[in-house]
């Protein structure tokens, strides 16, 4: 067996460049300076270059004239050992690496949680893949290309202040991949909230979102869109009845879009601003479905606890409240007010706190 290392490079676009140092999962957010107008020297530098797309993804930052493009890149080199006679010669160490499906897994799993996280249409055109030997020294490296330009054009703005708030939501993603693996419903509904970001048509985007709730809560072909609105306005968790009720509209209002396209009438009703309002509910419906995973529940259950009302946990409650919730310090107030009525009904007890703040509590 001999022993390589991997430095992974992913052109980026889809994600703002933020000014404040960004990581994730040994990802670390970076920018570099393109100059065109010396572009021969810059392709046989850069292996972003040659395929075009770095064009479409180069930005300007506030009073600079220089052009940059953002990317990520991983902050530890990734151990990797292959069997002997796969590492001959640098051809057979390339061809075996090239070939390898753990890296391009890798990958998309890191895309898929940024997506659920910032609810942004990431894309990572280009993959370059540095191998290394087990003492750092450069062998050579590779590049992967994924369909990119059918993505350009598309009607979509950034919304900074969604953005920060979305950026408080984190998740281990060895936990996560562990949910996708043992729940098959979540595992699709994830499946398809991926696919919908890829598509160039705002109607088959807004299909595979509403894809992701029928995965979720239908469980036969009865009363479908009852079941629907009612399991995606309960699983928010709201504490006001009105609340959940005009969410309960708000879901039969859209999915009955989805049914005229479906039989065939006009499309045009189907808009961006219609599918960033359903993209925002499936994406903390996913959340907050996780958030029981974690908790136990199997999908059976969760679907039978939506239906009936049935007891859910003040974690999860808590958690809804945190990402559905605008400001921080009012999701944080709401929360304590919670955790102080159920510990005046004796279901909860404080097991850690600091200086009069709650650390942690225990349902009993």
């Amino acid at each position: 067996m001999k022993n390589f290392k991997l430095k992974i490079k992913l052109l980026l676009y889809g994600f703002p460049f933020l000014d404040e140092y960004f990581a994730m999962d040994n990802f670390e957010l970076k920018k570099e300076k393109v100059d065109f107008s010396s572009i021969n020297d810059v392709i046989s530098k850069n292996s972003f270059i040659p395929a075009g797309y770095i064009y479409n993804c180069t930005f300007r930052l506030k009073n600079d004239e220089n052009i940059y493009y953002s990317y990520f890149e991983s902050v530890k080199n990734i151990e990797h050992t292959i069997p002997n006679n796969k590492a001959i010669n640098k051809e057979s160490i390339m061809e075996y690496f090239s070939n390898l499906n753990d890296i391009e897994e890798l990958i998309n799993n890191f895309k898929k949680k940024l997506r659920l996280i910032f609810n942004l249409r990431i894309i990572f055109p280009i993959s370059e893949i540095i191998i290394l030997d087990e003492n750092n020294k450069l062998i050579d490296s590779f590049v992967e290309h994924n369909n990119f330009p059918a993505q350009f054009g598309l009607d979509e703005s950034f919304d900074k202040e969604q953005f920060v708030k979305n950026s408080r939501v984190g998740f281990n993603l060895e936990s996560f991949l562990l949910t996708e693996k043992n729940n098959v419903k979540f595992s699709r509904a994830i499946s398809l909230f991926n696919d919908s970001f890829d598509s160039s048509d705002i109607s088959i985007r807004y299909l595979l979102l509403f894809s992701c709730l029928e995965s979720l809560f239908l469980t036969s072909k009865k009363n479908i869109t009852e079941n629907l609105a009612l399991c995606t306005s309960r699983i928010f968790l709201y504490e006001n009845p009105k609340d959940e009720e005009e969410l309960y509209r708000k879901i039969k209002n859209l999915y009955n879009y989805r049914c005229k396209f479906i039989h065939g009438q006009k499309t045009e009703s189907i808009t961006y601003d219609l599918e960033m309002e359903l993209r925002k509910i499936v994406r903390y419906v996913l959340l907050i479905y996780w958030h029981l995973c974690l908790s136990g529940k199997q999908s059976n259950q969760i679907i039978k606890i939506l239906k009936n009302k049935e007891k859910i946990s003040l974690q999860t409650k808590i958690y809804a409240n945190t990402i559905r919730c605008d400001n921080y310090e009012d999701a944080y107030r709401e929360n304590l007010e919670m955790i102080g009525i159920e510990i005046s009904k004796g279901n909860v007890t404080i097991t850690e706190q600091e200086n009069g703040v709650i650390k942690a509590i225990k349902e009993i």
